[in-house]
């Protein structure tokens, strides 16, 4: 069964639609700052798996400026972010 069958096939098989599932597998891409961040509902699931696709280092700046102006940026700065 190819990857996106494996997770169609568990989508049918809990709540989560395999959208969801590949969103949670990006996850475990982040550093341990923004992954406690959307552990603690302080992010949201897309920021996050936004967030999982930069380079470690980015992570770390982002991370940065999400603490040091204490907000989180929107969906579309992430992409902006990851398109630098």
């Amino acid at each position: 069964m190819e990857k996106s069958g494996t997770a169609a096939a568990i989508g049918k098989k809990m709540p989560e639609s395999h959208n969801q599932l590949f969103r949670c597998i990006w996850l475990t891409n982040l550093i341990s700052e923004p992954l406690e961040l959307e552990d603690k509902f302080q992010i949201v699931l897309t920021l996050a798996v936004e967030l999982s696709y930069l380079i470690e280092q980015d992570q770390y700046n982002s991370i940065n400026i999400i603490d040091s102006e204490d907000f989180s940026p929107s969906l579309s700065q992430t992409n902006r972010i990851k398109n630098l």
